[in-house]
C-alpha cells in the first residue's frame, strides 16, 4: 500500500481530541489502512484546515525523473536538510518545485527547492530580507534570493539551517 499523498476530505476530522471546536495548531494521528500518520495540523472549528505531511519520496522522485543522478542526490540531500532544520514546515509541490511554508496556502510559502539541469537551487521567496552573514545568497530582484548547489561540497549545513530557520521562523 503506497504512502498517502494527502489527507482526503473524508479523513479531515481530527482523530486526537482536536475535533472539539478548537481553533489553532496541534498534532493529530490518522489511521489509513496499515499506516498511522502523525501530522501537524491547523484546526478551524471541527475540521482540519491544513496538515503537514512530508511528501512521499516517490512524488519528489517523479519531479526528478528526467534529471541526472547527481542532481537527484543533491535534491534529496537538500530536502532532508530542510526537513531536519524546520520539521514542522508544510511541504507542497508548486510550479515544479518543492516548497515550504507556515501553512499549505501559497501565500505562506517561504522556501523552495528547484531542480535544474546541473544544479539545485535552495531559494527564499523573501531572501532579500534575510541576514546573509556567509554571503551565500544570489539574486538581484526585489525579494527573491537563492543558493545554487552544484555538488555535495556546496552544502553548508549550518549556514543553510540558520537561513532556513530565520526564513521559516513562524513555524
Amino acid at each position: 500500500m503506497p504512502w498517502p499523498a494527502a489527507v482526503k476530505s473524508s479523513d479531515r476530522r481530527c482523530a486526537s481530541g482536536l475535533d472539539q471546536g478548537l481553533t489553532g495548531q496541534g498534532f493529530a494521528r490518522l489511521r489509513r489502512g496499515d499506516w498511522l500518520i502523525e501530522l501537524r495540523v491547523q484546526v478551524q472549528g471541527t475540521k482540519i484546515a491544513a496538515a503537514s505531511i512530508p511528501l512521499p519520496r516517490e512524488e519528489v522522485d517523479e519531479l526528478l525523473s528526467h534529471r541526472t543522478e547527481e542532481v537527484k542526490a543533491l535534491a534529496h540531500a537538500i530536502r532532508d536538510l530542510v526537513r531536519a532544520a524546520v520539521p514542522n514546515a508544510f511541504e507542497v509541490i508548486y510550479h515544479g518545485a518543492v516548497c515550504y511554508g507556515t501553512s499549505a496556502r501559497r501565500s505562506t510559502l517561504k522556501v523552495y527547492i528547484s531542480f535544474h539541469t546541473s544544479h539545485v537551487n535552495l531559494g527564499f521567496y523573501f531572501g532579500a530580507t534575510l541576514p546573509d552573514i556567509d554571503r551565500l545568497l544570489e539574486g538581484e530582484g526585489k525579494q527573491m534570493r537563492h543558493i545554487k548547489i552544484r555538488s555535495q561540497e556546496d552544502i553548508k549545513k549550518r549556514s543553510f539551517q540558520k537561513l532556513l530557520r530565520v526564513a521559516l521562523e513562524q513555524v
